[in-house]
């Protein structure tokens, strides 16, 4: 294979160029490269090709070896300009047609998971790869994406070797050699979900973080992009975001938003679980509508408020009964 990249497999690790990881670190990395940073390569590889430039190549490289996978690449000896260009292209598309890919099977199957295990995470993966309505929507094919295109099989050398893993013990591991970054990220994620490791992306920061075991999480441990005497775990909180609200109106605004919910739960207006999406869709606006500076107060007022909520959850609430709503735990 032209340009082959040599890993190892072994329960749940990857072993690249030495350095032994944890299933699905790799793909955690390239899932956090922003769309920013990836335009910034776009744009390096085609000022370079438009150029023929070896130095606005080797420009791409260091942007590209910011990231896990490609720091653990060993560089390539004596290729000339047209086939580092070619490489090159193939790396930005596979990480291009990844990123897509699995970040859409993360949002609408992965992160609706009521039990998060590995057979869950095979189903999931089974009904994405093979149901239509997901093909269509959310996998990169050229029928969508031009000349981009994800692919459910990959081409390896496979070969079962003894030999001694980086951290010094022994075992008999898969050896697979392969030129494409994609084949190489998909052995990555599908050895994490097979290990029961889970990959979501943090409803404060919008970074993607790993989970070991049958966790729902929101939140990552990371510090949160609003106030950074807070870990985003901490920030979604009610209690944090109960004495925040004086500082940050948006969050005051989602308060009175899921009171209004709640108010409608105690009262049977809508049900527990109806009450519980309704909040979901709460939640998801407020994070969106933090990181967007365009979206005015009153705008995201309207947009969480309860017939606008309850309209795009498809909720109808029933006739309203009379007197106070009830307090949790009244009989």
């Amino acid at each position: 294979m032209d340009g082959d990249i040599v890993f190892y497999t072994h329960d749940d690790l990857i072993e690249l160029n030495g350095t032994l990881l944890r299933a699905g670190e790799l793909t955690v990395d390239i899932l956090n490269l922003t769309p920013d940073e990836y335009a910034v390569m776009a744009d390096t590889f085609k000022r370079a090709q438009a150029a023929e430039d070896d130095c606005g190549l080797d420009a791409l490289d260091a942007l590209l070896r910011r990231r896990k996978l490609f720091a653990l690449l060993a560089p390539w000896q004596w290729e000339d300009f047209q086939h580092r260009l070619t490489r090159y292209e193939r790396y930005l598309h596979d990480i291009r047609v990844f990123n897509t890919t699995i970040q859409n099977f993360i949002q609408h199957l992965v992160s609706h998971l009521l039990k998060n295990d590995p057979e869950n995470y095979a189903a999931a993966l089974h009904d994405f790869y093979t149901e239509p309505r997901f093909v269509q929507k959310y996998i990169v094919t050229p029928l969508t994406h031009g000349t981009d295109c994800y692919t459910t099989h990959d081409r390896y050398a496979l070969s079962y070797v003894p030999r001694e893993m980086a951290d010094g013990h022994f075992a008999i591991c898969e050896e697979q050699i392969t030129d494409s970054i994609q084949a190489v990220l998909k052995a990555d994620y599908m050895h994490a979900l097979n290990a029961g490791r889970n990959i979501l992306r943090c409803k404060v920061c919008g970074n993607y973080f790993m989970l070991k075991g049958g966790a729902h999480a929101l939140y990552c441990e990371g510090t949160s992009p609003y106030d950074s005497r807070f870990t985003c775990r901490q920030f979604g909180t009610h209690e944090v975001q109960k004495e925040l609200a004086r500082d940050i109106p948006k969050l005051r605004v989602k308060l009175t938003a899921f009171e209004r919910i709640t108010k409608d739960m105690r009262r049977e207006v809508i049900t527990r679980e109806e009450a519980r999406i309704a909040k979901d869709t709460v939640r998801d606006a407020l994070y969106d509508a933090l990181r967007r500076s365009d979206l005015s107060l009153d705008d995201f007022e309207r947009e969480v408020s309860s017939e606008s909520v309850y309209t795009r959850c498809g909720i109808t609430r029933k006739a309203k009964p009379r007197g106070r709503p009830k307090k949790d735990g009244a009989p």
